[in-house]
């Protein structure tokens, strides 16, 4: 990662998901985030921990430091809960359905 870019050097609580959670709509992440995000451990305060979210979204569920490139024994943050994953299909391909249906089911008939 260059000194000047990445997670440190985002100023996230001004990114497209602060707008549109703001407008009222409903956000979510799947998958890489920004180099270097999480790659502080899982002690670690702030943009390079483990346990971070991002300001503005409602569904988060980040890969975690250099296992983002991995499809097996990756690890990814699920809205806060750090989960070890085997393979990459063990829980990913639900998670855009669950989103979705959450979503739908918000919406005003």
């Amino acid at each position: 990662m260059a000194p000047t870019g990445g997670i440190t050097a985002l100023d996230d609580t001004k990114t497209i998901a602060t707008c549109m959670h703001k407008a009222g709509y409903r956000t979510g992440l799947i998958g890489k985030y920004l180099n270097g995000y999480g790659e502080g451990g899982k002690d670690e305060p702030g943009p390079r921990g483990w346990h971070y979210i991002p300001p503005g979204w409602d569904d988060w569920h980040g890969l975690i430091g250099t296992t983002t490139y991995w499809q097996y024994n990756f690890a990814i943050n699920h809205n806060g809960a750090v989960n070890p994953q085997e393979y990459g299909t063990d829980r990913n391909p639900m998670t855009p359905v669950t989103m979705t249906s959450i979503s739908l089911m918000s919406w005003p008939i």
